[in-house]
C-alpha cells in the first residue's frame, strides 16, 4: 500500500491600473470612471492519494494476475470563496494474459472563480451593431458587465476507460484504445451579447422595456 499526503498554501494578488488615455476614452463612451481594483486571495489545500493492490497471485506455472486501485482526495479553502472538494478513483487489472491491461478512471476537476469574476465593479455600456430578432433590425443595446458574487465553482467529471495490449509477436509494440467523457457543470464564462439576444446563450439575462422595446442585457458570468 502506498500513501501520499500533502498540503499547500498560496496567495494571489490582482491589480488593474488604467492609464490616462484609457480612462478618458472610457468615460467619454460610457460616462463611467475607470476603477483601479486590487484583489487579494489566499488559499490552503490538503490532499492525499492511496494506491492499494487488490489481487496478486502466482499459481505454480501460471502468470501473475494483478489488480490495483487508486484513490485521491483534495480540499481547497479560499479566503474569499467557499471551499471545494474533489476526488478521483482508478482501477487497473492485468489478467492471466499478461499482455492485456484494462483500466478505468473517474476524476473530478474544479476551477474556483477568479477574483475579477466575483468582485469586478459593475458597469453599463451601449452596444451598436447587434440584430434584435424581436424588432427585426439593428438597434442599440445596453449591456451590464462586472462581477457576480453568487458564482459557483466550475466542475468537471471525467471518465476514462482503456485497454493496452502488447503484441506477443512484435517485441515492444503495444496497441491502445481509450474512451473519454467529460461533463462540465456550472461553467464560468461571459455569454456573447448576440447569443443572449437570440435566446441561445446558456447564461446571461435579457430585459425589454414594454413601451420602447429597448433591450438591456446582463452579460455577467
Amino acid at each position: 500500500v502506498q500513501l501520499s499526503l500533502g498540503a499547500e498554501h498560496r496567495r494571489s494578488d490582482y491589480q488593474r491600473v488604467s492609464d490616462f488615455a484609457w480612462t478618458t476614452y472610457t468615460f467619454g463612451v460610457s460616462g463611467n470612471f475607470v476603477s483601479t481594483p486590487h484583489y487579494q486571495r489566499t488559499a490552503t489545500a490538503y490532499f492525499g492519494e492511496m494506491t492499494v493492490p487488490l489481487l496478486r497471485f502466482n499459481n505454480e506455472g501460471s502468470p501473475i494476475a494483478t489488480a490495483e486501485a487508486n484513490g485521491a482526495l483534495r480540499r481547497d479553502d479560499y479566503s474569499d470563496f467557499s471551499g471545494t472538494t474533489i476526488h478521483s478513483f482508478s482501477f487497473s487489472t492485468q489478467g492471466l494474459n499478461k499482455n492485456l491491461v484494462m483500466r478505468a478512471v473517474f476524476s473530478q476537476g474544479v476551477r474556483a472563480p477568479f477574483e475579477t469574476d466575483l468582485k469586478a465593479p459593475n458597469a453599463s455600456a451601449t452596444l451598436n451593431g447587434l440584430f434584435d430578432p424581436v424588432r427585426k433590425g439593428v438597434f442599440p443595446v445596453t449591456r451590464i458587465t462586472g462581477g457576480n458574487p453568487n458564482l459557483k465553482p466550475e466542475r468537471a467529471d471525467t471518465y476514462d476507460y482503456g485497454v493496452v495490449y502488447s503484441l506477443p509477436f512484435l517485441q515492444g509494440v503495444t496497441v491502445k484504445a481509450d474512451y473519454w467523457s467529460v461533463d462540465i457543470k456550472d461553467r464560468i464564462f461571459a455569454p456573447a451579447p448576440q447569443d443572449i439576444l437570440n435566446g441561445i446563450a446558456s447564461g446571461g439575462t435579457l430585459s425589454r422595456d414594454p413601451v420602447t422595446g429597448n433591450v438591456t442585457i446582463d452579460g455577467r458570468s
